[in-house]
């Protein structure tokens, strides 16, 4: 009987502490940089939240919730006593567009991590694109970013628009002057590519015909090259 009524009275302390308004929420704050995500959307979708007791709360749920949101890259939701709840949260840096043969295009963050387009979006003119299987991203990134940096392209004003592993294992490189550039099959390094962009820049200084007039320049020989033109 002494056990019936202690735990009637636990229960009974506990009903009252949950219906305490003091532990009611009364905010939900968010802790990071709203650059993509729309903070209204995402704060009408956490408002039935703060009716709840902050004893109770389910953070699971609120974390499940927000997940979901395309821009949202991690997230971690907490209780500040009495009365507030943290939403935590960083959002992808976006670094350009991906594409694979056998899956649908996503978006690629600095992070190297793949994620969906989010709904009416419109891609920013310039972004690189990425082309290769999902399980070749970081060595896509890699590559990208050792390039990206060489003296040789950024003080010829020339970037990479589009970078591709293809199924044969070939690496594919497009540069905002247009020449697409067919390079090594396997692995390629910052001393290849430099060679690569010199023999551009020697056929670029003898007027080697008009090299607007270049398709794709195939590097994949062991002496010389082959070029297509533009038809």
């Amino acid at each position: 009987m002494l056990f019936i009524c202690w735990g009637l009275f636990i229960s009974s302390i506990l009903f009252a502490v949950y219906k305490f308004p003091f532990f009611s929420i009364k905010k939900i704050v968010f802790d990071g940089h709203f650059i993509q995500t729309d903070r209204a959307e995402l704060s009408k979708m956490i408002t039935p939240y703060s009716a709840k007791n902050i004893l109770n709360f389910d953070i699971k749920k609120l974390y499940h919730d927000v997940q979901p949101y395309p821009w949202i890259d991690h997230i971690v939701v907490y209780r500040k006593f009495p009365d507030t709840i943290v939403v935590q949260f960083n959002e992808h840096e976006l670094l350009g567009v991906f594409e694979s043969p056998k899956s649908e295009k996503k978006l690629l963050s600095k992070n190297a991590k793949l994620f969906k387009f989010p709904e009416n979006y419109a891609i920013p003119d310039g972004l690189p694109i990425f082309i290769a299987e999902p399980t070749e991203v970081k060595k896509l990134m890699r590559v990208y970013t050792e390039l990206s940096h060489l003296e040789e392209l950024t003080n010829n004003d020339l970037r990479i628009t589009s970078l591709e592993l293809n199924p044969q294992n070939y690496w594919i490189l497009k540069l905002n002057n247009t020449i697409k550039l067919q390079l090594n099959k396997g692995d390629i390094n910052i001393a290849y590519m430099q060679k690569v962009l010199a023999v551009l820049k020697n056929m670029a200084d003898q007027n080697f015909k008009k090299m607007t007039d270049i398709e794709y320049i195939d590097f994949g020989y062991q002496s010389g090259v082959a070029i297509k033109y533009r038809s």
